[in-house]
């Protein structure tokens, strides 16, 4: 009488096994979806990264420039204070 009773049981515990299971791809495919978002994201932090690296050093470039001609106006006699009017 035992193994009839738990037939049902069985039935039962199998069919949550497959939803268990359908749920497990579900998830795994979930966080391969997340992973390459992951991805795509560290990409576009590194690519700002950069680009800030570069216009620092341009703005430190064009403030080199500007202190060059302003100095070179001290010299020349034009201006004198180095000040702009």
């Amino acid at each position: 009488m035992f193994w009839f009773a738990s037939g049902s049981r069985v039935a039962a515990l199998e069919r949550e096994l497959q939803k268990s299971e359908n749920r497990v791809g579900q998830l795994e495919d979930l966080v391969t979806l997340m992973s390459a978002n992951i991805s795509a994201l560290q990409s576009a932090m590194l690519s700002s990264t950069k680009t800030q690296e570069a216009m620092s050093y341009d703005v430190a470039r064009i403030s080199e420039i500007i202190s060059a001609i302003l100095e070179a106006g001290e010299i020349d006699g034009f201006g004198g204070s180095g000040t702009l009017h």
